[in-house]
């Protein structure tokens, strides 16, 4: 191998001489990853070029792959390793080592072995300042790996009659950290039950599913504690967050905490499914469920929003706490669980508030369910309790539940702001914003984020690859960002419903920057 010093001065002289090159190249790729939005057809045919940017940048430690590496490559920068080979854990890459993917796409289907250490992951990352896009699937086998910053998507406009996973995880104690998945013909993650104690954290799912049975993340966990955190979730063809068990699956241990969850089911036949469903049929009862700081919305409220039940299963313990719920038909549906705490809650709707068809003889003494705000603009009951609708009171009444909660018969007002700072990447956050006025624009306190002088970029969700909103140099001041909806980028794979404007009711953004930031 070329020494470190001839491969530095190499790269000086390439950076001296060759410097407009590399102005215009970056400015080609730039480009060539702007993806449209309102064509289809456009956007399978612009998808991200299979090459190499031209980047002139001392590497980074650890190992590359890249769209042309090769199976004979030995992972350095100048002799990349192909996508397959990188994944199929080198003999010279050892736990604590990263793989850095270099920018362009990778088509194929993919199996990761990559094996670390507990607290040396192996980490595959997308390279800096690139654009890495695996058009197929990966699945994720080894153990103590992270897959961090990177595209999965699938680019082929036809629909299979089977569905065809984009993330399939079976290796424990692996991670997922700012992915965007999107496109593919089945659910965008299976996390299947042999992946215990493992995370889906911070990423971006939209438009995924050609049937029913295509959900954002698809989960079942039998050891340990799944973690679905931080995730905005929007526009599958079947539900947002499904944990479901049947026969010899389990529903054991899950931690679902700050995901924003909307108008999932929207470009399905029926043109809304759950945002949230966990339970599944006997004998896999659910049990060890939390939900935390979630926050929902549904453009269309014709179909369940929360539904935390599956037919008759009795289902054993639940937490609920500091959710914000939105529409719905009825925003949330509970059954039969042994114990359910239930505190902090925002939920509003024109249609039912909660339904809660428990037969009569079923015990609900250990339940705690308290100091909630529920809004309610609609024309029947707000609450449904062992099949009978109930006003406030009366659901007071007969359950014994939130005597110290508030219920305002009206819609809300005013802006509720959730601003969610992103654990693995200082300066990056979600911003979750209920514009209850309508107004035009909002403004955002950011400062819990940043430091002045930081460099920021905000995008809406829902035109991710496109134009940033806001940009500039932080200092210190909210951020105004404007509420107008955004068009939802169209599936490839087409649509059987249009999917929903959601602006300037409600919008999702996310924050980016480089610089002075704040250390979560």
């Amino acid at each position: 191998m070329k020494s470190l010093l001839a491969t530095r001065l190499r790269q000086l002289l390439l950076l001296v001489v060759m410097w407009p090159l590399v102005l215009s190249a970056c400015a080609e790729l730039a480009t060539s990853n702007a993806l449209p939005t309102s064509s289809a057809t456009a956007i399978s045919t612009l998808r991200p070029a299979a090459r190499l940017p031209l980047i002139v940048s001392p590497p980074l430690p650890g190992f590359y792959a890249a769209p042309n590496g090769t199976a004979g490559g030995n992972g350095s920068w100048e002799e990349p390793w192909d996508l397959a080979t990188a994944l199929s854990h080198p003999d010279t890459v050892r736990p604590g080592d990263t793989i850095w993917l270099r920018g362009g796409t990778y088509v194929g289907s993919f199996t990761s072995r990559l094996t670390g250490a507990e607290n040396t992951p192996i980490i595959v990352r997308q390279n800096p300042g690139e654009r890495a896009t695996i058009d197929g699937t990966l699945e994720v086998q080894g153990a103590w790996a992270t897959y961090w910053g990177f595209e999965v998507m699938n680019s082929d406009p036809g629909r299979p009659s089977d569905r065809v996973d984009g993330v399939i995880v079976r290796g424990s104690n692996t991670k997922f950290i700012n992915l965007i998945v999107h496109d593919i013909k089945g659910s965008a993650f299976g996390f299947w039950k042999e992946a215990s104690d493992s995370e889906i954290y911070g990423s971006i799912i939209y438009n995924n599913g050609v049937n029913r049975f295509s959900h954002g993340i698809y989960a079942q966990n039998q050891i340990g504690m799944k973690h679905i955190v931080d995730n905005i979730i929007f526009n599958q063809y079947g539900l947002g967050i499904h944990a479901y068990a049947q026969k010899e699956a389990e529903l054991i241990g899950f931690s679902i905490e700050g995901n924003v969850c909307f108008n999932n089911g929207t470009i399905s036949r029926d043109g809304a499914a759950p945002n949230i469903l966990i339970g599944g049929e006997p004998p896999a009862p659910a049990e060890q469920v939390t939900l935390v700081n979630n926050y929902t919305y549904e453009s269309n409220s014709i179909d369940v929003n929360v539904r935390l039940d599956y037919g008759e299963t009795s289902n054993k313990d639940m937490t609920l706490q500091n959710n914000y719920f939105v529409n719905g038909n009825p925003v949330l549906s509970v059954r039969k669980w042994a114990q359910i705490i239930m505190t902090g809650n925002t939920l509003y709707g024109l249609k039912p508030l909660i339904e809660f068809p428990l037969p009569n003889n079923f015990d609900i003494s250990g339940y705690r369910w308290d100091t909630n705000t529920y809004f309610w603009d609609g024309a029947t009951a707000p609450f449904s309790f062992r099949n009978y609708d109930l006003r406030f009171d009366g659901w007071q009444q007969e359950t014994g539940f939130d005597q110290n909660s508030q219920y305002v018969p009206r819609r809300p007002t005013g802006v509720q702001i959730f601003v969610r700072p992103n654990k693995y990447e200082p300066g990056r956050a979600n911003i979750i914003v209920y514009n209850w006025d309508l107004s035009d624009t909002v403004d955002v306190d950011v400062s819990n984020v940043l430091l002045n002088g930081a460099t920021y970029e905000v995008r809406n969700v829902q035109n991710y690859f496109g134009t940033p909103m806001a940009n500039g140099i932080y200092d210190g001041k909210p951020l105004r960002l404007s509420m107008a909806g955004k068009q939802p980028p169209l599936p490839i794979s087409g649509w059987d419903s249009m999917p929903p404007t959601t602006g300037p009711e409600f919008n999702v953004f996310v924050l980016t920057s480089s610089g002075a930031v704040k250390i979560p």
